[in-house]
Parts: C-alpha cells; structure tokens; sequence
C-alpha cells in the first residue's frame, strides 16, 4: 500500500470540522461546523429539486438547501439539540430545527455558514455554481 493509500485509509472525512468567526453580530461568538459527506450532499439535491419531471418548471431551492446544510453541519451551535429546541420552543414558541436557525441567524449569515460548510466539504466552487449544476441535470 502507498502513502497516499494509507492516508486515505486513516483519514476519516466525517470528523472534518472547522470553527470560524462569521463577524459582524457574531464576532465574540465562533461557530463550528463539520464537512457534509457525499451521501447527504446528493439526497439534499434531490430534496431541492422542485418540479423535478418537467424541464420547464424545474427549479432549484437554494433557501431549502441552505438550510438543511446549515442543519446538518453545524456542530455549535447544534439546531437539532433537544435541550436547544426544547428551550427555543417554552420560551420563544419555535417549532422545528428550521425556525430555529432563522431565530438565531440573519439570511446573510445562514448563506456564509452554508459556504463555509460546502467548502469544507470539498466545494471550493461558488455556491452559485454548484445550483446552476444541480438545476441543469
């Protein structure tokens, strides 16, 4: 087996995690996010493909797209965290992962959290890209 075998055969790709500062509001308060593999990557896309049979009316949602990457990848603070949610529910009236990220999140910042996610996962392309892609296939 090579080096680069051997690097690969160690290197776990679902421990990738990296924290950042999104600045602005946020700036005394970094956040982590870990990489999204493949297999969610692809069932994400077909979740957003909207009218998926008609070539004319088929669409990408990159709001849903965003924010079922935002969901899934942040680490801290962790949308899905019963304790969290619980919390966001008795005292805020937030019913789900998704209202919760919007309660905690400017748009801006759900978008910069989608990026760096995607980036982290390989996808050192523009997020524009990467839907003009998923929308043409």
């Amino acid at each position: 087996m090579n080096a680069l075998q051997q690097f690969l055969l160690n290197s776990n790709v679902k421990d990738l995690k990296k924290t950042f500062n999104l600045g602005g509001r946020m700036a005394d308060h970094p956040i982590t996010i870990r990489a999204l593999d493949g297999d969610k990557y692809n069932t994400f896309q077909q979740m957003c493909i909207e009218n998926p049979n008609s070539a004319k009316k088929r669409r990408f949602n990159a709001k849903k797209f965003n924010e079922l990457v935002c969901i899934e990848c942040l680490v801290d603070p962790n949308m899905r965290d019963a304790e969290f949610l619980q919390a966001a529910r008795e005292q805020k009236g937030i019913a789900d992962s998704t209202g919760l990220l919007y309660h905690c999140f400017l748009a801006g910042e759900i978008a910069a959290i989608a990026e760096q996610a995607l980036k982290l996962s390989g996808f050192d392309r523009d997020l524009e890209e990467e839907m003009e892609e998923v929308k043409n296939s």
